[in-house]
């Protein structure tokens, strides 16, 4: 036990010192050689010593292991405020790339390393050495396909594949030669030289590390097991890369030694017990894969089972054999047709987020009910009931707010996404985002919050930056009626959510054919204008149905045209009475939304006003008629 409290203190230690070395950036600069370590088509990043840089280049002219000489002005790179979308700097950041060179010029030095030649060599025809071996996964069907299936770890060149193949080195291979110790030592060189090619991806390492431990302990180098072996592969993989902290493998680690190592005896490693070790890897497999992808994939662990030995075989066959191409390539065909098949029977149910401290007090009920199954005589039962309550917990979790009414309005920068929540019915009015902005972020946040079906699209008009999310949103959701500007009814009752649309089509400027969507919900009127310009506010004044509709005012006002000076007439303002304006806007070099002349006649109205301005997104609460920030909660 005391071993393991100096592991501890010596693992937080080294933590804390890598930490300090790595925030102060003792060795960074903007002027040397530097190393090309990726390349994308739109950006390099380049390494010097320890520290790694983002440099915004076209990559085309540049390759793997290149040495270049460069100078530039450097920047740190800070968090952005996307919510929901791909945020491209937090994932620069997790990479351990904190710095950006810009104004660089750059001048290759012709000199290269041996990861040049290698990847340069690796462009081969053999589709299944490229992806095992080579871990080529950016454009892999195969690969694709597991990540749908949620199980893409199983084509990693880590983990249960390389200790297979430690496996066989030990046990078949050569575990009774009297050379065993030289092989053993070469086969864990070259396994770290081929780590060291593939740029030390931290998943090889962790489990180069652990097969390095256990080869240790066969020559009675340690005799550490459990968590101060654990503890020891942790130090070297935080060292590499802190961020290894915030990972689903470490978290695996954890929970595997928790509930496993640490408890079971070796009576449960028979075959009777394998039901219940089971039941209780789902259980522990469960929360993350939600916590991770917001969804959990019913089947996953079932088409690891069967896929996992296919996999296997097929890591063994081009690890030996990497030369047979017609038969590799043979292999992957019927790897890629399984996946694909299992792909179309997959089921998998939308959570949403869970929180950490879901996750804490989750992980702590279901020790204590293992605990306590442990000493019960009815073991099968409560098991039995532990996965159930467990699973149904999780997954439930995020339908409680079953009869919450609200408004959201997304940040898209200068476009337009809002989603209407009244009890278990979602309609969403706009689903755009602007120059800049992601396709996904609608789709995301829809996944985020766990929302199971949307009933209702309407699309106020054809512009990009009203519907080009639309396409992912009906990937993930079968929707029941979506309403555009030329089809759209004037009157729409949907499940007692009464809707009425003003449109008239046929205008010059496509803003002015916008829909105009009036609702009243608990007494709260609501109204969305799209993009409408003042031409179109002039003839919802002569409107009597418009006029009578909005009679005492609005409480809620989507600002038509993004707050633009071409929207929100004084008259018009003035008419309808709105107590809080919502304005989706972000100030760009030709479109410096929202105009202060629309703010100044907000404010003379008396109109609380709500701008997303590429940082916020709010919440409207139907109920209370209060309004909230909303973001990404961890805990």
């Amino acid at each position: 036990m005391k071993s393991s409290w100096k592991l501890l203190i010596l693992l937080l230690t080294f933590q804390l010192v890598f930490l300090i070395f790595y925030y102060i950036a003792i060795t960074v600069t903007n002027e040397g050689i530097f190393n090309v370590v990726e390349v994308n088509e739109q950006y390099i990043i380049v390494k010097r010593l320890f520290v790694k840089y983002y440099i915004k280049v076209g990559g085309s002219n540049y390759s793997v292991g290149e040495y270049v000489y460069l100078k530039g002005e450097l920047f740190n790179i800070d968090k952005t405020y996307v919510k929901w979308g791909f945020d491209f700097n937090e994932y620069l950041l997790k990479s351990n790339i904190k710095f950006e060179l810009i104004n660089t010029s750059i001048n290759k030095r012709g000199t290269n390393n041996l990861r040049y030649y290698f990847i340069n060599f690796m462009n081969s025809g053999n589709k299944l050495v490229n992806l095992m071996l080579f871990q080529n996964k950016k454009n892999d069907l195969i690969y694709k396909n597991l990540i749908e299936l949620g199980i893409p770890h199983l084509v990693n060149f880590g983990g249960m594949n390389l200790y297979i193949l430690d496996r066989i080195f030990d046990k078949k291979l050569f575990r009774s030669k009297n050379y065993y110790k030289t092989v053993k030592i070469i086969f864990l060189v070259f396994i770290l030289f081929y780590n060291y090619i593939l740029g030390f991806k931290l998943f090889i390492t962790k489990s180069i590390t652990g097969v390095l431990f256990r080869f240790l302990k066969q020559l009675k180098f340690n005799n550490l097991s459990g968590w101060n072996s654990q503890s020891l592969q942790w130090i070297i993989l935080l060292w590499i890369n802190p961020f290894y902290i915030y990972s689903i493998g470490f978290l695996y680690s954890i929970l595997f030694l928790v509930f496993f190592i640490n408890f079971f005896d070796n009576k449960y490693k028979k075959k009777k017990h394998y039901f219940y070790n089971y039941l209780l890897l789902n259980s522990l497999i469960l929360p993350l894969q939600v916590y991770f992808n917001y969804k959990f994939l019913i089947f996953s662990s079932l088409f690891e089972l069967f896929l996992f030995p296919i996999i296997s075989i097929s890591f063994i066959f081009v690890f030996f054999l990497p030369f047979f191409q017609i038969i590799s390539n043979f292999i992957y065909d019927v790897i890629l047709n399984l996946t694909t098949v299992l792909k179309y029977i997959n089921i998998s149910i939308l959570v949403g987020n869970i929180t950490i401290s879901i996750l804490i007090i989750y992980y702590i009920s279901l020790r204590f009910m293992q605990f306590s199954s442990t000493y019960c005589n009815k073991k099968k039962i409560i098991t039995f009931i532990m996965y159930v309550f467990s699973s149904v917990s999780i997954i439930q979790y995020n339908q409680v707010n079953y009869w919450t009414n609200s408004i959201t309005m997304l940040n898209v920068g200068n476009g337009n996404s809002f989603l209407l929540k009244k009890n278990n019915t979602n309609i969403i009015f706009d689903a755009g985002a602007g120059y800049g902005y992601s396709e996904t972020i609608y789709k995301n946040f829809l996944e985020y919050k766990g929302i199971r079906k949307i009933d209702l699209v309407f699309i106020s008009h054809n512009h990009l930056d009203h519907y080009n999310q639309l396409k992912k949103i009906q990937e993930l959701y079968k929707i029941n009626k979506i309403y555009y500007n030329d089809n759209v009814d004037t009157y729409i009752n949907y499940k007692n959510i009464e809707i009425l649309n003003f449109v008239e089509l046929g205008n010059k400027d496509e803003n002015d054919n916008s829909i105009v969507s009036l609702l009243n919900i608990n007494n709260t009127k609501i109204l969305f204008m799209g993009d409408s310009t003042k031409k179109s506010e002039s003839r919802l004044l002569l409107n009597n149905d418009f006029l009578k509709s909005i009679e005492g005012g609005i409480d809620f006002l989507q600002v038509g045209h993004h707050g633009s000076k071409t929207s929100s007439s004084n008259e018009f303002i003035n008419t309808i009475k709105p107590k809080s304006c919502y304005i989706s806007s972000k100030h760009e070099k030709y479109k410096n939304f929202p105009s202060d002349e629309t703010i100044e006649t907000l404010k003379n109205n008396k109109c609380q006003i709500f701008t997303t301005n590429s940082i916020n997104n709010y919440e409207y609460n139907i109920n209370t008629k209060s309004t909230k920030k909303i973001k990404k909660t961890s805990f």
